[in-house]
């Protein structure tokens, strides 16, 4: 009867303990509405390709004025969400695909556009804020190092604010996937920022990476590089 009691405690405190855990997502679902779609139109969900080149991925039908995506993805990644009306793009934005329930708003023009995502949207528009500060800086010293009114002088200093901003650039984003170590995010901005690395800092970062979270897509991709590159 002792053991049998024993038994049954264990087992409630397994549940409880467990009750209060956020289960993951097997899967996406992305629903939304799109300023300018009727009933019919097309919404294409597009990976980015090489410079500019946008493929798509995934297509899908406004029906009852909203539209909707489901799959399920590795890792988080960017996509393009791209509503048409009568073959023509209306609106076109970005967020984080991830296994997660996303809804998105869009508007024409891109006046109001709004994205409720999975926890990588946050994170991803986190770090976009503090890296589109530090360009803005960068854009203004670039604008001044190419003046050809500016003094020689005003250029010289405009090219150290402009060494100091980009290695100010790198040591933010390196920082910020660090600090978000274990996060499909911090796996996301690493496969957009591994090549501004040094070969010290990709070093580092994979390490850290492969000890916390090697099951990412960006990781895997980069590893299987350096050895190919290894001839391993």
């Amino acid at each position: 009867m002792r053991t049998l009691v024993i038994f049954f405690l264990a087992a409630f405190l397994f549940v409880c303990c467990n009750s209060n855990q956020t289960v993951a997502p097997e899967g996406y679902t992305v629903t939304g509405t799109a300023e300018g779609c009727t009933d019919g139109d097309t919404v294409y969900l597009c990976r980015m390709e090489g410079f500019l080149d946008v493929v798509p991925t995934d297509t899908t039908v406004v029906r009852g004025g909203q539209f909707r995506f489901e799959g399920k993805a590795d890792g988080a990644q960017l996509r393009f969400v791209v509503p048409t009306h009568k073959g023509s793009a209306v609106a076109m934005t970005v967020m984080v695909l991830e296994n997660a329930d996303i809804h998105v708003a869009l508007t024409a023009g891109g006046r109001a556009d709004s994205i409720k995502g999975g926890p990588s949207q946050a994170l991803y528009e986190e770090f976009l804020d503090g890296s589109t500060k530090i360009s803005q800086q960068l854009q203004m010293a670039w604008e001044v190092a190419n003046d050809t009114v500016a003094t020689d002088r005003m250029r010289l200093n405009a090219e150290i604010t402009i060494d100091s901003l980009m290695e100010l650039q790198t040591n933010y984003r390196k920082q910020f996937i660090i600090s978000h170590i274990p996060s499909a995010a911090s796996d996301l901005i690493f496969g957009q920022c591994e090549h501004d690395f040094s070969d010290a800092d990709r070093d580092e970062l994979l390490r850290l990476l492969g000890e916390q979270q090697p099951q990412y897509p960006a990781y895997r991709a980069a590893m299987e590089e350096k050895k190919v590159k290894s001839g391993k």
